[in-house]
């Protein structure tokens, strides 16, 4: 039996029906600049909530500013802030929804991390799983990216369909061991004999989150607003993923544009129904951009038997932003 697959238009529209229900949020401080805060105020009007920006400031400077500008919820953007156990504590002091981790979470998270050296294992790959969970004790992962540096693909290349599942069960429990409500990713390293060691937990959305989006056809900040409110997950844990996205971190003077194809200012990526097909798709659009050393580099380790054959392990994404 074929699975049911929905558009995003969908998901928008049931999120935005429950939305109305729970009638929580209403306006949103968005704790970014530039391309990442354009990114999630898109969504944020889309669920038809307001929302206002605010470069990235202390604790009590954000929190100040969100009352000032009204806003009953505050978005920490993609880094850093998400995983800020101050800012999360404050927002619930102040009574300001954070979209993110409870900082109960984010202390339990930081206390979970794995005393891993990297260094003692041979060619690993890095492997990092979605984890989305509401606060009624759904969690579900949503597949892995490989990567690292300014080169990440989803699904990774080596994984088996077992080990997919080995991982993904381990990333389901812990979101659950740390009570999380919200987003976060967990990191793996594959070695040279290709078993699974973990590392550590991150609280939030990362900035390469356009390769998960592109696999699942679903709005991970739409995910994250919903659940903040305290929204059931839209889905379970029978997801079904489509074809490969590969993303690149690459400067240039214009935009990129075609179908399937999506420039997040500096994050360019792409959706394809194969792996290779995604590849040439990308080195295609990077040869537009004339005069970007970055996009030449990129496009020739693209091409590299290395990347094909799926056996570029840490050391090799890293030499991309060398």
């Amino acid at each position: 039996m074929s699975k049911v697959r929905f558009t995003r238009a969908f998901y928008l529209h049931v999120i935005r029906v429950h939305t109305v229900v729970m009638a929580r949020v209403r306006k949103l401080l968005v704790c970014a600049d530039g391309v990442t805060a354009v990114r999630v105020t898109r969504t944020v009007q889309e669920l038809g909530l307001q929302s206002v920006t605010a470069t990235p400031l202390d604790v009590a400077a954000l929190v100040a500013r969100a009352k000032e500008a009204g806003a009953d919820a505050l978005h920490p953007g993609f880094g850093a802030l998400a995983q800020n156990v101050a800012l999360a504590r404050a927002c619930e002091a102040a009574g300001i929804t954070f979209i993110g981790a409870s900082s109960s979470s984010l202390e339990a998270i930081a206390a979970a991390a794995a005393t891993l050296d990297v260094s003692k294992l041979e060619a690993p790959h890095r492997v990092v799983f979605q984890v989305f969970a509401d606060a009624f004790g759904n969690v579900v992962h949503l597949n892995e990216r490989e990567g690292g540096g300014a080169i990440f693909e989803s699904p990774s290349p080596i994984l088996t369909n077992e080990q997919r599942a080995e991982a993904g069960a381990k990333a389901v429990q812990l979101a659950r061991d740390v009570k999380l409500v919200g987003a976060a990713s967990v990191e793996f390293f594959v070695d040279g004999a290709r078993h699974l060691h973990f590392s550590r937990m991150t609280a939030g959305v990362p900035a390469e989150h356009a390769v998960t989006e592109w696999v699942c056809g679903i709005d991970l900040v739409t995910w994250q607003v919903h659940v903040a409110q305290g929204g059931l997950l839209p889905l379970t844990q029978q997801l079904s993923t489509r074809g490969h996205s590969i993303a690149v971190m690459v400067s240039a003077a214009h935009a990129f544009a075609g179908p399937f194809t999506r420039d997040d200012g500096g994050k360019l990526s792409v959706w394809a129904p194969t792996r290779p097909e995604a590849v040439r798709k990308l080195r295609r659009a990077l040869a537009e951009a004339a005069g970007s050393s970055d996009a030449a580099k990129l496009s020739a380790m693209l091409q590299h038997d290395t990347f094909m054959r799926g056996d570029a392990d840490v050391a090799y994404f890293g030499a991309a932003t060398t």
